[in-house]
């Protein structure tokens, strides 16, 4: 066992104990440079311990899906399909699946009906029958049931705005003080009071009184 030099045993490299006899102004350096020592060591090992954890926490991805815009991944069959076998379709959209119906080169004929709903963009294929790997026979019929948007917002009840549309804001309107109801995708309820393109509405003027006779 090491020991200081009075004889008793060495306390830990980061006390205050000095393993060697120093002269006096030598040694409160020792022990302040020690002191500045260990605080550097327990800085790096926090760092590092942090640097991880927020390395760990970016890696997951981010949950992108927003109301309204959003569609599942497309789904993946299991096992390569044959030359004759129908693949999967839904999420994908109707023009991809007229292409990958056309491409079996089997004259089959693609059946659409549309649903009419704001929780997938217009023209997401839904369903589809038959099911994906079914072997399919020449000018067969397959069945799909695509996303088409209604004629007007629901988050805007009182007047008929377009859905889907890119870009609108409250200067493309001639409308003001109209209701607006979640997710108000345009945004025109900025303050969440439920109005959309708010003005200020001034009172009528009251008519001037006529003298009395």
């Amino acid at each position: 066992m090491t020991r200081s030099f009075d004889g008793r045993p060495a306390e830990a490299p980061c006390s205050d104990a000095l393993l060697v006899k120093p002269a006096a102004g030598r040694s409160i350096w020792l022990a302040t440079s020690m002191k500045r020592y260990c605080l550097a060591v327990v800085i790096l090992l926090l760092a590092t311990g942090c640097s991880k954890a927020a390395s760990d926490q970016n890696g997951a991805p981010a949950d992108l899906s927003f109301y309204g815009t959003s569609s599942p991944s497309p789904s993946v069959t299991a096992s390569p399909l044959g030359a004759d076998q129908l693949p999967s379709l839904p999420w994908g959209t109707i023009d991809a699946a007229r292409t990958a119906v056309g491409g079996l080169n089997l004259g089959l004929v693609l059946k659409v009906s549309n649903q009419v709903t704001m929780a997938y963009l217009p023209g997401t294929v839904l369903t589809q029958k038959p099911a994906a790997g079914t072997v399919m026979k020449s000018k067969q019929a397959v069945y799909v049931t695509v996303s088409a948007a209604p004629a007007c917002d629901p988050s805007y009840p009182t007047i008929c705005i377009r859905p889907f549309q890119k870009s609108l804001s409250c200067k493309d309107l001639t409308v003001r003080n109209f209701l607006v109801r979640p997710p108000d995708p345009y945004r025109f309820d900025t303050d969440k009071n439920g109005i959309g393109c708010p003005q200020a509405i001034k009172p009528p003027k009251s008519p001037r009184s006529s003298p009395s006779p």
